[in-house]
């Protein structure tokens, strides 16, 4: 991918319209994220509540080359450490996913796991998960940033600090409390909401590093062939957005079928009770006539010989009832 070194700073401020990728795009959040460390630092501050100058260092752990990077790849996440004690994975899923609440485990525990075999546990950093996400995971419990971490299910004390999942909920803004505004998460999440240029210099004011990532997104939009990379990730995200969707419905689709079939399985299992019972009870009348029809042959037997004996002995056999 070509970069100009060309200066971008505030030549965005005279852009109108409708922007091409927002920062909704994960490429586009990670190329920001990588050129500006600023940015970067800014953005961690924010997601975890802390003091900028608390923070000294911050290192962007998966840099992308962006002159051979192929659009289908999708490991776009952000995995950065900062003050070289803590991790921080941030994830922008901006579609939906059936499977998102495992893969984000597996991904945190990804995260966590931070040293080599012949490494000391003591040397594990503290992980973060922070998903940024456009509608509710929880639709019951809707939040503006939420955190989620290992505890005790009876009394609710944690079992460890160092293993933290959050959620920043785009829809959710009107929810964000005192500290959510404080730390600047409110405006951060302005700007990933801002369609056009007029909504995303709004959203910066007069901020220097909010300033700095719309500079990185213009150069992104206004020059063609950069811009070109990130919109062919952009429709190759929704190409698989759409594939995935007509996977859950096909996935939903046979699971209903199988749900029929499992009753029609059923039904029928119950209409061969019912034919089992009403053989049975076949059964029995035939065994029923049987014993009948062997005592009504045992009768005529003793009758007919009965009769033999009145004509034998000269009686009249009339007497005899016929059977």
């Amino acid at each position: 991918m070509k970069t100009k070194n060309q200066s971008t700073s505030n030549s965005y401020r005279n852009a109108t319209g409708t922007i091409s990728v927002t920062l909704r795009n994960d490429m586009m959040l990670h190329y920001v994220m990588q050129k500006s460390k600023c940015a970067l630092k800014g953005l961690i501050c924010s997601l975890k509540g802390l003091e900028p100058d608390t923070v000294q260092d911050v290192q962007l752990l998966n840099p992308i080359d962006y002159g051979t990077y192929n659009t289908k790849e999708v490991i776009l996440d952000i995995k950065v450490i900062f003050n070289n004690s803590s991790i921080m994975d941030i994830e922008l899923q901006m579609y939906h996913d059936a499977y998102w609440e495992k893969r984000s485990l597996l991904y945190l525990c990804r995260t966590y796991d931070s040293i080599g075999t012949s490494d000391k546990y003591s040397d594990l950093k503290p992980a973060t998960l922070v998903a940024i996400v456009p509608k509710p995971l929880f639709p019951n419990h809707p939040e503006f940033y939420s955190t989620f971490q290992l505890l005790n299910k009876k009394y609710h004390y944690p079992y460890t600090s160092n293993f933290h999942l959050n959620v920043l909920d785009l829809s959710q803004m009107e929810l964000a409390t005192e500290e959510d505004r404080s730390n600047g998460l409110l405006h951060w999440a302005k700007l990933f909401l801002a369609n056009t240029w007029e909504e995303l210099v709004l959203a910066a004011g007069n901020n220097q590093t909010f300033q700095e990532v719309i500079d990185h997104m213009y150069t992104v939009n206004t020059i063609p062939e950069e811009r070109t990379l990130f919109e062919a990730h952009q429709k190759w995200l929704a190409v698989n957005e759409s594939m995935q969707a007509s996977r859950e419905e096909a996935e939903a689709a046979l699971k209903n079928t199988l749900s029929e079939l499992e009753e029609t399985r059923s039904q029928l299992d119950g209409t061969k009770s019912q034919l089992d019972d009403t053989k049975s009870q076949l059964d029995d009348t035939r065994s029923i006539l049987n014993s009948k029809e062997a005592e009504l042959s045992q009768a005529k037997s003793e009758n007919e010989a009965l009769r033999q004996f009145c004509l034998a002995n000269g009686l009249d056999p009339s007497v005899v009832n016929t059977l």
